[in-house]
């Protein structure tokens, strides 16, 4: 036992200090506004990173100091020791410190109070319901025009597109996108008029897991954002959630996000060993911590300098259509997967990156110092916008959308929020809203009808 503690401490001191930032973190905000509110966007974010620094070290100790056939592969074949693996773990504690630095310093004095925003319309969820079939209808006829068969595995649902031509492969791109905006807005509006739907929230959400039981587990996004859509709006708006309930429900679905993953890899592959179990095998927050090892090793070897620095542009490139650049764009986890592990990436594999092995593959501990402060600043603008903003419900359906997809910024590149913001989430937001608008127009009664309809009462 003291032989493994001595072996491990090189990785428990980071990790701890991680943890121990964290509750700093907390107890800062509390300090400035009397209380945590566990659902505030930044709270959520430092969350998230604790969990992505903690749970890959749980792993590697659960594994007795090893990496098992079960682990990331990568991982697997190298058996790196505990101090090959440790400049990761602190590359996890200096990013959180820059962002609890910006974000508790420029979000200030600001408690995030019961908001007051009118109950959406049964028009707009009728009309947010139709935009969102009007989406599935769309996918439905690309697949039945171009012949594209069911995806047999998750890997293939990464494939289905790919034989398409360019700009229908990008309209399928951001229309996935726009499909989750959808559901989010509509489960949002339906949550707000939480008595008058609470059948057919429930429903839903019964409808997402029956889904997953008959055809097996595919992406668990669109079920993880509806249960966080709902649990955030009925927590804010219908009925106040103690803080343990938070944590136990945050916990919950933390477990529910780990065993759906399991659940995936034991569908995906038959020879699983009987014996596997959640901690000993591969999931995804080991696959990110993966990322940062392998690439921090690929650039020691100077394999990495192909992309430098051209790659800092690539989440601005993203914003300009691909037909109008004279260059190609760079996405990092494609570079990635397609350089380093072709045949993977030939099967629909691919890697989500990570602002870990981002700033790796730039420079380094810089890099990760002003990520995470222009990412806590970012989200402070965000939270402090909200919460002295008018409230009207687009408002805090944009709010809400970041703090759900903050891990983005954390898991995949660090703006990669600012794309999908203005092509997949404010153009269905002022869609909808023109939607409504123009069938208020539309059914607004003329001005005769409405005079008459006023006099009628004092002709009575």
């Amino acid at each position: 036992m003291l032989s493994f503690l001595n072996s491990a401490l090189p990785i428990l001191t980071p990790v701890l200090c991680t943890v121990a930032l964290e509750m700093i973190f907390l107890h800062a905000i509390k300090r400035q506004d009397g209380k945590v509110e566990l659902t505030e966007v930044g709270v959520v974010f430092s969350g998230l990173i604790s969990i992505y620094a903690v749970l890959p070290a749980v792993t590697f100790f659960a594994g007795g100091l090893e990496y098992s056939l079960l682990s990331d592969v990568r991982l697997f074949r190298a058996q790196p020791s505990p101090a090959e693996l440790v400049p990761i773990f602190w590359f996890y504690f200096l990013y959180l410190a820059s962002f609890a630095w910006a974000y508790s310093s420029f979000r200030g004095n600001a408690p995030l109070r019961k908001p007051e925003i009118p109950k959406p319309s049964p028009q707009l969820i009728l009309i947010l319901l139709c935009g969102y079939l009007s989406i599935r209808l769309f996918f439905i006829v690309i697949r039945t025009v171009w012949n594209i068969q069911a995806p047999e595995s998750y890997g293939d649902e990464y494939l289905l597109y790919q034989n398409l031509p360019l700009f229908l492969q990008q309209l399928a791109n951001h229309l996935g996108w726009m499909s989750l905006t959808t559901e989010l807005l509509l489960m949002a509006a339906l949550t707000l008029n939480y008595k008058k739907y609470r059948v057919f929230i429930f429903g839903w959400l019964a409808a997402e897991f029956l889904t997953i039981a008959i055809f097996s587990v595919g992406s668990r996004t669109g079920l993880m954002m509806a249960l966080m859509t709902f649990a955030i709006t009925y927590h804010l708006f219908v009925k106040k959630l103690g803080p343990r309930t938070i944590g136990l429900l945050s916990f919950a679905a933390l477990l529910l996000f780990m065993v759906l993953g399991f659940a995936r890899m034991i569908a995906a592959d038959g020879s699983v060993e009987a014996d596997a179990t959640l901690l000993a095998s591969s999931n995804e927050f080991e696959a990110l911590f993966a990322n940062a090892y392998d690439i921090r090793q690929l650039k020691a070897a100077d394999e990495t300098s192909d992309i430098f620095p051209g790659f800092y542009f690539s989440d601005v490139a993203n914003l300009i259509p691909q037909q109008l650049l004279p260059f190609k764009k760079v996405d990092l986890g494609q570079w990635y997967a397609q350089t380093f592990y072709p045949d993977y990436a030939d099967t629909g594999g691919g890697f989500a990156f990570g602002v870990i092995p981002e700033s790796i593959v730039g420079l380094g501990w810089f890099d990760l110092i002003w990520r995470g402060l222009l990412v806590g600043w970012a989200f402070a603008y965000i939270y402090r916008r909200f919460v002295t903003g008018t409230n009207s419900f687009w408002e805090y359906a944009f709010y809400l959308w970041v703090t759900i997809f903050c891990y983005q910024a954390f898991r995949t590149t660090t703006f990669i929020l600012v794309p999908h913001a203005i092509y997949d989430v404010l153009t269905v937001m002022l869609a909808a809203k023109l939607a409504s608008r123009f069938v208020t127009w539309v059914l607004k009664p003329p001005p005769s009808t409405a005079r008459a309809s006023k006099l009628a009462p004092e002709s009575l």
